[in-house]
């Protein structure tokens, strides 16, 4: 059985198995340092629960038909680039310090920079042009694939 319980921030979560559980966020607090939550605050847990729920699945579908167009553009899913995959887009502004960043580019976000191993199996794709760490967090890696010619 469910029971929930809320901290000090007034985040509402449950514990269930031996685990808690919040809505968007860890409970990182011992049972001990939580309270139990009342029936208003829990309706009002369960009523957002459900909206983000809708919300994650409304962009997972969004998702999944940017990637199909970008496969049908540039031969590959995104989604399948970079070892911990994050976000990816077509370029449309630039960075003029990046190297590989061109107008019109599939940019592929992962975090595979840093000290963690890079996705060594990018090179199969013929549009791939390289990749580079972000000049701020060098644990995030963008990839650059140029798009696929148009066969006459």
């Amino acid at each position: 059985m469910k029971k929930y319980y809320k901290n000090n921030v007034g985040s509402i979560g449950y514990y269930e198995d031996g685990v808690l559980n919040c809505l968007g966020y860890r409970f990182t607090e011992n049972l001990e340092n939580l309270i139990e939550a009342t029936p208003e605050e829990i309706k009002e847990y369960l009523k957002e629960k459900e909206k983000l729920d809708k919300e994650r699945q409304e962009r997972k579908k969004e998702i999944e038909k940017r990637a199909k167009e970008i496969e049908k553009l540039f031969g590959l899913d995104p989604r399948d680039v970079g070892l911990r995959h994050r976000n990816f887009w077509i370029i449309k502004e630039p960075d003029p310090y990046s190297y590989y960043e061109k107008k019109e580019y599939l940019c592929v976000e992962a975090r595979d920079g840093g000290s963690n191993e890079p996705d060594c199996t990018v090179g199969k794709y013929p549009n791939y042009v390289g990749s580079e760490c972000d000049s701020f967090d060098i644990t995030y890696r963008y990839y650059y694939f140029k798009p696929l010619k148009e066969e006459k």
